[in-house]
């Protein structure tokens, strides 16, 4: 029989709608999922499941969560705050799903390698958030960074998406454009790496 620490811990970031900028309004919708292990140090009795097993179950559950983040993020910028919309609503919605799914396999990671308490969790993913907010264009442009961050930046799981969904809202393009998919599949291997790296760790745990 193994024990597990299963909790959840959501965080919706969404930039200010009044900037020009439409890509920055979808900013992140990561459902972080922090402390996705630790429960206020509460154990849960897991009896006959693999790791593998308690991150699909993970997955799934916090599936329904990000639904709800990009359900409402959507009508609030489209219907509320009447930004125009040049391209896929359909992309659009993909591309924020696996955002979601990127930032809860952060925080499941996190949660499962170093730390033991909630706080510590929390301390720790938002240590890592918010460099990855200003450094990824969000906030900054990247252009304007020096020549090694900007590389740096390049590399983050949040650039080249807001750079997609920039593309897409603004000018109406297409998964044929580079500066389109390039997103998709850099947010789709982070996602990947993290997840696994994330089950890997629990494995090595138990």
């Amino acid at each position: 029989m193994d024990r597990f620490n299963i909790t959840s811990d959501y965080a919706l970031t969404i930039e200010d709608v009044e900037f020009q900028d439409e890509g920055r309004h979808f900013c992140i919708v990561s459902d972080y999922a922090t402390g996705t292990l630790i429960t206020g140090y509460t154990d849960v009795v897991v009896e006959r499941v693999s790791s593998g097993e308690v991150s699909i179950a993970h997955i799934l559950t916090q599936l329904l969560v990000i639904s709800i983040q990009i359900t409402m993020v959507l009508v609030f910028f489209f219907a509320v705050f009447k930004i125009p919309n040049e391209g896929s609503l359909f992309l659009i919605i993909i591309m924020m799903l696996i955002q979601g799914l990127c930032g809860m396999a952060l925080g499941f990671l996190i949660s499962a390698s170093v730390c033991d308490l909630e706080t510590e969790a929390i301390q720790l993913a938002l240590g890592s958030f918010y460099p990855l907010l200003l450094l990824s264009g969000v906030v900054w442009p990247i252009e304007a960074m020096p020549t090694p961050l900007y590389y740096i930046a390049l590399c983050l799981p949040q650039t080249l998406p807001a750079e997609s969904l920039r593309a897409l809202l603004g000018r109406g393009w297409n998964m044929a454009y580079f500066d389109v998919w390039i997103g998709y599949v850099t947010l789709t291997g982070w996602w990947i790496v993290l997840l696994v790296s994330a089950t890997i760790v629990l494995r090595v745990k138990r």
